[in-house]
């Protein structure tokens, strides 16, 4: 690269070569060199400049994302609220002591018409399936915090 005065030139990497990006002081005739230089520097910029991730920061980005992933799914296994799915007025009932089942379907207030076809309590230990007609007889499953609730229409 030719030699120019500190201020005129200064140079960057992109996608492996240097470019030149030049401060052209005021000149009415300019020269086969000077054209030649503006010609390069216009293809180069007509042509772009993207980075291209190093493997190291590809490898960083997989790290972030994977840290932010433990990071939810610790926060997931902490939640002590009851979580509800299906089609329900309140989706998240707060924990309280003695909560169950069915005290917990109906603070939610199913919105659909009719009995669900069938309840799944979801917790750390697995899945736990629950017939509403053992709800209507009057049975009750006691719930722990985090559980999450699936109502079958």
């Amino acid at each position: 690269m030719p030699s120019l005065p500190g201020s005129m030139l200064s140079s960057r990497r992109c996608s492996g070569y240097d470019v030149a990006q030049m401060n052209l002081p005021n000149v009415s005739q300019p020269t086969r060199a000077g054209l030649f230089l503006l010609a390069l520097l216009v293809a180069f910029g007509a042509a772009g400049c993207k980075h291209q991730p190093t493997a190291r920061e590809k490898q960083m980005a997989a790290f972030q994302a994977g840290q932010q992933r433990v990071i939810s799914q610790m926060m997931e296994a902490r939640r002590t609220s009851i979580r509800i799915i299906g089609n329900v007025r309140y989706p998240e009932i707060g924990w309280s002591d003695g909560l169950t089942l069915g005290k917990v379907i109906v603070a939610a207030e199913i919105l659909d018409r009719g009995n669900p076809k069938m309840l799944f309590i979801y917790r750390q230990s697995g899945q736990i399936p629950v017939e509403p007609s053992y709800l209507l007889g009057g049975g009750d499953v006691p719930l722990e915090p985090g559980d999450t609730i699936q109502i079958q229409p």
